[in-house]
């Protein structure tokens, strides 16, 4: 059934059907409501509309994707159905995804999400996996988190047994809060991370005493001045900004590690930052000033996405 109506109340079926074993007369099936909710958010023009019902029904029902496949035949309440058009209501109009369910993944973890933190993506796992191939062959007993929003960098290093010890900086009180809540309820990160409330892209940042770290990763603010009137309504009207745009070319940050990065890095230290795809003629220029190799790794779609720079 095509569903043109944009009340989400009016997508869900309401009256009876007919039911399977175990379902009450008059229920209905999580089948029926995965497809009607998969069909509203095709018909808002969202991409990923299959992916995000079944992530919003698994939310709702304290279970997991896959397990929404051997529940099919399970009736869903009034009291499921009435939350459920809530939050489709909610994502149609822009909201993340992530917000909403108050949860993202990233690297096979599961880490809280808060409106004003920037929402990690799974681009940034290139910077994993980059960091994973090369502690294969050497060990890194310091990190760096450079702008940590949620955590997910820093967790992801010790998750994975690349480092020994993190520190995250973060400008923001709400990521700084949202990283040290996300560390607290992983059992590999206690006494592993030190988080700090710093601008750590500030021209004027030191750390205060003589620090230096074998791996430093980021996830720093790249979009251009000029691009984010152009971004989609679910980053421009809810995501930070200032975690997103730097600068006319969007590598100010950039340019602010580049100064800082020969202090804090050891002897044999490697930096992992991420870059727009059309920024690693120019990403590897900035850190040329510093660097004895520069080299721009692309990610699955050939796209340059992270500047790895070493002394």
């Amino acid at each position: 059934m095509q569903i043109k109506d944009s009340n989400p109340s009016r997508s869900l079926p309401d009256g009876p059907r007919p039911h399977a074993a175990g379902a009450t007369s008059g229920s209905v099936r999580l089948i029926e409501i995965l497809q009607k909710s998969t069909q509203y958010l095709k018909d808002k023009g969202l991409v990923s509309a299959r992916l995000e019902a079944e992530s919003i029904l698994a939310h709702l029902l304290n279970t997991d994707r896959i397990n929404l496949y051997l529940r099919f035949d399970q009736p869903v309440s009034e009291e499921e159905k009435e939350q459920l058009r809530m939050i489709l209501k909610r994502r149609a109009a822009g909201e993340p995804l992530q917000y909403i369910l108050g949860t993202t993944e990233f690297y096979g973890i599961d880490l809280k999400t808060c409106p004003g933190v920037f929402i990690s993506q799974p681009d940034s796992e290139l910077i994993i996996d980059l960091a994973k191939s090369f502690a294969s062959s050497r060990k890194f007993n310091r990190a760096l988190d450079a702008g940590c929003g949620s955590g997910a960098l820093a967790l992801a290093l010790l998750a994975e047994g690349i480092a020994e010890q993190v520190v995250a900086v973060d400008h923001s009180r709400e990521a700084v809060k949202l990283t040290r809540e996300n560390a607290e309820s992983l059992s590999f990160a206690k006494g592993r991370i030190e988080i700090v409330h710093a601008d750590i892209f500030s021209a004027d940042f030191s750390f205060t005493n003589n620090t230096s770290f074998d791996l430093i990763v980021s996830n720093p603010p790249y979009i251009c001045e000029d691009e984010w009137p152009k971004l989609p309504v679910e980053i421009r009207e809810h995501e930070p900004r200032n975690a997103l745009v730097s600068g006319e070319d969007g590598l100010d940050a950039h340019r602010a590690l580049a100064g800082n990065l020969p202090a804090w890095l050891g002897s044999d230290g490697i930096f992992l930052g991420e870059i727009a795809a059309n920024q690693g003629k120019a990403a590897t220029e900035i850190h040329k000033s510093w660097a004895s190799k520069v080299h721009v790794h692309p990610d699955i779609e050939g796209r340059d996405r992270v500047v790895e720079a070493r002394k």
